[in-house]
């Protein structure tokens, strides 16, 4: 568990120092998932702007103070790196008080304090992809659920990151990524002309990850996306023609924005279906 900036402690390790059951479960995987759906915070990263105090104070938080690893790294393998008074400190409160409401207040984040703001990794990079390239992994398979109906500008962002931070370079074969534009002329049915603007070329994409030289590493991968677009690649199935039938009601499916957060019955399993055809075509390849 940890960042590139704070460093990496054993998810084992971290457990075991933690003295409550509540603190235990802020690291789970299922408090990872719920986490990475705050779509707003009173710190947001690359994303911070000057509504930040306004969200602090208006208790708009889905952020959370979770167990800083560097803290805890430090504590157990270099205790003389923490300041004096951190060394006498029980490992971690038992509650988190106000003091760390009003850090939000004012905006600071000490990067060695006993727990660490975490919010949606959006606020970094929407894909999750730029930690895979950390890691140099050879094949990684990226799934692309934003609202946008183009792949183009996420994948484009996390590319330029990963170029800057990694220096590893992403090409994409063909890069077949942006919606088709809808016939010149008059369309006759206003609905079939929405829908047409919103159908793609392809919904999965295949590139290669070029790596920077490393021993014993690969300089070469492969990276496959799937985006949740009605893509030319999928008409073959046949439950393509239901989902671009549903599509034709529903003026913003597939690319609903995450301020809907009601959905129906159909417009969930819209999702659900597409989204399975989706996987379907990147397993093939």
């Amino acid at each position: 568990i940890g960042s590139p900036k704070l460093g990496y402690f054993p998810t084992k390790s971290l457990e075991n120092a933690l003295t409550t059951k509540t603190y235990r479960s802020d690291i789970t995987l299922l408090a990872a998932s719920a986490i990475s759906g705050a779509a707003f915070a009173s710190s947001m990263g690359r994303a911070s702007g000057p509504l930040d105090l306004l969200l602090a104070l208006s208790n708009a938080r889905l952020g959370a103070w979770l167990p800083n690893p560097l803290y805890h790294r430090l504590r157990s393998q270099q205790p003389e790196l923490l300041p004096d008074q951190d060394r006498d400190r029980t490992p971690l409160p038992t509650i988190r008080r106000l003091g760390y409401f009003a850090r939000e207040v004012f905006g600071v984040y000490p990067a060695n304090d006993r727990f660490v703001y975490v919010t949606d990794g959006g606020h970094y990079e929407n894909l999750g992809l730029v930690e895979l390239l950390r890691r140099r992994c050879h094949t990684i398979y990226c799934v692309d659920a934003s609202g946008d109906h183009s792949m183009a500008f996420t994948l484009a962002e996390a590319a330029a990151l990963a170029y800057e931070e990694l220096g590893v370079t992403i090409t994409i074969d063909g890069f077949p990524l942006s919606a088709m534009s809808a016939d010149e002329g008059e369309e006759p049915n206003a609905d079939l002309r929405s829908l047409h603007e919103r159908l793609s070329q392809q919904s999965v994409v295949v590139g290669t990850l070029s790596y920077p030289p490393e021993a014993g590493s690969p300089s070469k991968g492969i990276l496959i996306v799937g985006k949740a677009t009605l893509g030319q690649d999928l008409e073959d199935q046949p439950e393509m023609f239901p989902l671009k039938s549903y599509a034709v009601t529903q003026k913003d499916f597939p690319g609903d924005t995450t301020a809907d957060q009601w959905f129906e019955v159909d417009q969930f399993q819209g999702y659900v279906a597409l989204g399975r055809l989706v996987g379907q075509r990147m397993s093939e390849i």
